[in-house]
């Protein structure tokens, strides 16, 4: 967790520079569109002067050459201040951060709420509707920045760091063709440059689910806490929640305890959380004690978490890691509890062995959703129904597919929005396993 003598942004004493650079930038633009419509005119013209839009051209000519050395002038402030793009806080920040959310589910200063595709769409969770808690939550968990992918590819921070290497032009040439964001915090989807990245459940959409299907006063258990937007919901409710977490990989868990800390100085509450250093699918003593359990789980190893297993195989896993969650679910719900669960079917790269040779290789949709349902099931849970998460990550994802809306009829939000399912369960009135 970065400092706390840190400022509120990390970047305060260079907001003034980059808003000069971002005034000279809209400038620049403004002329290019008046000299290219100079020109565009001129050439449409009955009797067009060359002399006239070849001018118009060059003045263009020029005003592109500022936005280019706007864009160099801005990439060299990132570089000298060396603050990887999200909002840094104080102590006192990051206490009025979590006040938002505790605010929030009270429903003080609400702002309007997203609507959803019809009036009668009433189950849809709208992830991106209130944003309170998401930075702070960016800022508590800075690994968040540095999980991989199978297949490689840079991690979201080491594409930053990719711009310190000698003659890097990258995001120069994006801030030339995109334009610089509205600050430098904001820099970071420029940093991304379009690639896919992991991203964090934002915490007001957590304390929406907790609001909706947990009990009053209950125990909520996350089985698969991450990079705490979950356990920040559930702690900011006005439903004073218990919260159970747990989570195998060290920093992770470490930061969750911080997290924990910093909630409990605000609320003023005292063993509000429970936190075990342990998979999901480990026994961690939960026997009938459980009111409501709800997570996002890991897609197999197409995300390298702390703690991923690169070699265990897709069976290998829904038999250990899958099978093994849901029987620990079963055992520490109370009977009749329920459970949810946000996962998407996703695709992996198979080898064909056809014509394409020795390397061919093609994509194979892996049913997850369908694969989670039947051992639910089989487990001796009930299904309910299933509901829709909006999400709000990049539109290339392939976890993230709007496959995933058309083959399970899910809820369709708004036409460029992608949803993934939030699969509803629960525990009959009979012994617990």
């Amino acid at each position: 967790m970065p400092e706390t003598e840190l400022t509120s942004t990390g970047y305060e004493d260079s907001e003034e520079l980059w808003q000069a650079l971002k005034d000279r930038e809209l400038a620049a633009r403004a002329g290019v569109k008046t000299e290219t419509d100079i020109s565009s005119a001129e050439r449409r013209s009955n009797f067009p002067e060359a002399e006239v839009f070849a001018a118009a051209d060059v003045r263009a000519e020029g005003y592109r050459a500022q936005i280019q050395a706007v864009a160099e002038e801005a990439v060299a402030l990132v570089r000298e201040r060396n603050i990887f793009p999200i909002i840094y806080y104080s102590t006192a920040g990051a206490e009025l951060e979590v006040l938002k959310c505790v605010e929030h589910g009270l429903g003080i200063d609400r702002r309007t709420k997203k609507k959803a595709g019809s009036p009668s769409d009433n189950y849809a969770i709208v992830s991106s509707a209130h944003t309170e808690g998401a930075d702070l939550c960016r800022w508590m968990f800075p690994q968040l920045f540095d999980v991989g992918r199978k297949g490689g590819g840079k991690t979201w921070f080491q594409q930053f760091q990719q711009i310190h290497e000698p003659g890097n032009q990258v995001l120069v040439k994006t801030l030339q063709r995109t334009g610089l964001p509205k600050n430098i915090t904001s820099l970071r989807g420029r940093v991304r440059n379009g690639k896919p990245q992991p991203t964090n459940f934002y915490p007001m959409a957590a304390q929406e689910i907790y609001r909706r299907w947990a009990p009053e006063g209950g125990v909520v258990w996350d089985m698969s806490c991450g990079f705490g937007g979950r356990m920040l919901g559930a702690l900011t409710s006005p439903k004073q929640l218990t919260y159970v977490g747990t989570d195998p990989a060290s920093e992770t868990f470490h930061n969750l305890g911080k997290l924990g800390e910093l909630i409990e100085s605000v609320t003023g509450r005292r063993h509000s959380y429970e936190l075990h250093k342990a998979g999901s699918e480990k026994d961690i003593g939960l026997v009938s004690e459980v009111d409501f359990a709800f997570t996002s789980p890991p897609y197999w190893n197409l995300e390298w978490y702390e703690t991923t297993d690169k070699k265990q195989s897709l069976e290998e896993w829904f038999d250990n890691y899958v099978v093994g969650t849901i029987d620990q679910v079963f055992r520490a719900l109370k009977p009749g509890a329920r459970y949810a669960v946000n996962i998407a079917d996703f695709d992996i790269e198979v080898a064909t062995g056809g014509n394409g040779g020795k390397g061919s290789r093609e994509m194979q949709r892996v049913n997850y959703v369908d694969r989670w349902v039947s051992e639910s099931i089989s487990r001796g849970f009930r299904f309910i129904r299933q509901d829709s998460l909006e999400l709000t990550a990049d539109a290339k994802t392939a976890l993230q597919n709007k496959a995933n809306n058309a083959t399970r009829g899910i809820l369709q939000l708004a036409p460029a929005k992608k949803s993934e399912p939030l699969l509803h369960f629960y525990k009959p009135h009979t012994l617990a396993r």
